[in-house]
C-alpha cells in the first residue's frame, strides 16, 4: 500500500529549490495487520481497509494524516521524498 502526494508552486521552490516536491510512504503488506485491528477487519479484507482509511484522511493532509495513523498504530512504513 503507498501514499502518493506532491506539493508544487513559488512556496515549494522557496523551501526546496525546485518548483516540484514528491512524497510516498510505503506500507509492506505484511505490515497492515495493526490496521487491519484498528477498523475491526479480517486480514486481507483490503478494498474494506482502502475505504476504512479513506473515510478518516483526505484532502491536502493526507499524508501527514496517514503518517500519525500509521505511526500510531505501530504500522513500520517507508518513507520517500525528493
Amino acid at each position: 500500500m503507498a501514499l502518493d502526494g506532491y506539493a508544487r508552486g513559488a512556496v515549494t521552490k522557496q523551501l526546496t529549490d525546485d518548483y516540484d516536491y514528491e512524497y510516498r510512504i510505503t506500507v509492506r503488506a505484511a505490515e497492515l495487520r495493526p490496521l487491519y485491528s484498528r477498523f475491526g477487519l479480517q486480514t486481507g479484507q483490503q478494498q474494506a481497509l482502502l475505504k476504512a482509511i479513506a473515510a478518516e484522511i483526505s484532502g491536502a493532509h493526507s499524508y501527514v494524516l496517514f503518517y500519525k495513523m500509521l505511526s500510531a498504530t505501530g504500522v513500520i512504513f517507508e518513507t520517500w521524498s525528493g
